[in-house]
């Protein structure tokens, strides 16, 4: 059997990396441009990561109970870990209609 935990682990740590990218820029947005659309954007990337990390303990301490638990968590953390993507879209979308109203 193959070691899978290695390319999770692998597949964890490029996710972790690009969000970290994400969190810095959307900061440099924030510091540059102070708007309910950055402020969002910034709390959303910021969310990810702390979802992130929050999702491999939980899931670790769900695998020490029982295969059940550990199908709970991850259907749960399914849903609850799109909650910091669908606040960095909104504003994300608040921002690119206030850049093109502003252009026109």
């Amino acid at each position: 059997m193959e070691n899978y935990e290695f390319i999770y682990l692998t597949s964890g740590a490029i996710n972790a990396i690009l969000q970290i990218i994400v969190v810095i820029a959307c900061g440099l947005l924030l510091w540059k441009n102070r708007a309910i659309a950055t402020v969002l954007m910034f709390s959303g990337s910021l969310l990810s990561i702390i979802f992130l990390g929050l999702s491999f303990v939980i899931t670790a301490l769900a695998a020490n109970n029982s295969p059940e638990s550990v199908v709970k968590i991850n259907a749960i953390l399914s849903i609850v870990g799109h909650l910091p993507s669908l606040i960095f879209a909104l504003g994300l979308l608040l921002f690119v209609i206030k850049q093109v109203k502003n252009q026109s």
